[in-house]
C-alpha cells in the first residue's frame, strides 16, 4: 500500500463537490464546513495504519449530506458536531471512543445509523418523529445504555408511525447495555415487535431463573406435565413463577407470552397468562 494521506486542506474550494473518501488514510483533522453539494463522506478506518485515527471533523453547513461514514476513528474528546447536517440519512460511527450522551433528535431525516462498540456511549436520545426503522438499522451493540436511556429509546421508536426496522442492544462481546424495564421498555418493545415489525439483538435477563412449557387449557398443562411432555421453551423473571410475575417467549425477549396458560415442570403448578406484558394473574396446582 502506497503512502497515506495525513492533511488536507482547501477543500471549501471545491464547491460543487459531492462525493469525498478517503477512508484508510492517516488523517486525524478534517473541515468539510460549507459543502452545500456534498452527499457523501467516507473517512473510515483511519486508526488502522498506525494513526490514531480523525479526532475532529467540521461539516458545518452540510445541509445536502446524506451518508456518513467515519466509523474506526477515535471522537473521545467530542462527537462531529452534525445538527446542520439536515438531510443526514444514516451514519456508521462504530468503534469511535464515543462517550457519555448523544443527542442525535435534530437529525430529521435520519432513518438509520452503527454506534457499535462505543463501550462508555450511555445515552442516546432520538425522537418519535424522526423516520427512524423502514429497513435500516440501529446497531447499539457493546455500548453502556442505562435501562433509563433503552427505555426512552424504545418509547419513541414505539410511537413513531414508522416500522419494520431492526434494533441491536446486545452486548456482543463488549459494553455493558441494560435490559428495558418490565414497566415501560418491555410494553414499548411488544409494541415494536408484535405490532411495527421490528426485527431485535439483545441479551437475557440476568435474573432469569428457570424455563417453563405452555399450554392450551389448564388441563392440558396438568396432563402435559404428568407425562412429562416439553411442546416450547419460555424464560420468566424474578426468582419464582409467581402472579405479578411476567413471562417472555425466549430469552432474547422478543415477545412476551399471550393469554393463556403456562405449566411449569419443575413445581407441578400451571399459571394463567393474561395482556401484552405476559403478566401472570393466577396459578393452580396439578393434582
Amino acid at each position: 500500500m502506497g503512502a497515506q494521506i495525513t492533511a488536507i486542506t482547501g477543500l471549501q474550494n471545491l464547491t460543487n463537490l459531492q462525493d469525498f473518501r478517503a477512508d484508510w488514510n492517516a488523517l486525524e483533522t478534517i473541515d468539510l464546513s460549507g459543502l452545500t453539494n456534498l452527499t457523501y463522506l467516507d473517512v473510515s478506518d483511519c486508526d488502522e495504519l498506525g494513526s490514531t485515527g480523525v479526532k475532529s471533523m467540521n461539516v458545518t453547513g452540510c445541509t445536502a449530506l446524506e451518508s456518513l461514514y467515519i466509523d474506526d476513528n477515535d471522537f473521545s474528546a467530542g462527537f462531529p458536531d452534525l445538527s446542520s447536517c439536515t438531510s443526514l440519512q444514516y451514519f456508521d460511527a462504530d468503534q469511535c471512543g464515543i462517550s457519555g450522551s448523544l443527542n442525535l433528535s435534530n437529525l430529521p431525516a435520519l432513518k438509520g445509523f452503527d454506534l457499535y462498540g462505543n463501550g462508555e456511549l450511555t445515552e442516546v436520545i432520538i425522537s418519535s418523529t424522526q423516520p427512524l426503522g423502514d429497513g435500516n438499522n440501529l446497531n447499539f451493540a457493546a455500548c453502556s445504555l442505562t435501562q433509563t436511556a433503552l427505555d426512552n429509546i424504545l418509547q419513541q421508536l414505539a410511537s413513531s408511525s414508522v416500522s419494520n426496522g431492526y434494533i441491536d442492544f446486545s452486548q456482543d462481546g463488549g459494553g455493558n447495555n441494560a435490559l428495558p424495564s418490565l414497566e415501560r421498555g418491555i410494553p414499548a418493545l411488544a409494541t415494536m415487535v408484535d405490532n411495527k415489525g421490528w426485527s431485535l439483538q439483545a441479551e437475557s435477563y440476568s435474573e432469569t431463573k428457570t424455563t417453563t412449557d405452555i399450554y392450551g387449557t389448564s388441563g392440558e398443562a396438568c396432563t402435559a406435565l404428568t407425562n412429562n411432555q416439553t411442546i416450547g421453551l419460555y424464560v420468566y423473571t424474578g426468582t419464582n413463577v409467581e402472579v405479578g410475575n411476567r413471562i417472555f417467549t425466549d430469552s432474547r425477549l422478543h415477545y412476551p407470552v399471550t393469554d393463556g396458560f403456562i405449566g411449569n415442570v419443575n413445581d407441578g403448578l400451571y399459571y394463567q397468562v393474561s395482556g401484552s406484558n405476559g403478566l401472570i394473574v393466577a396459578s393452580g396446582s396439578c393434582v
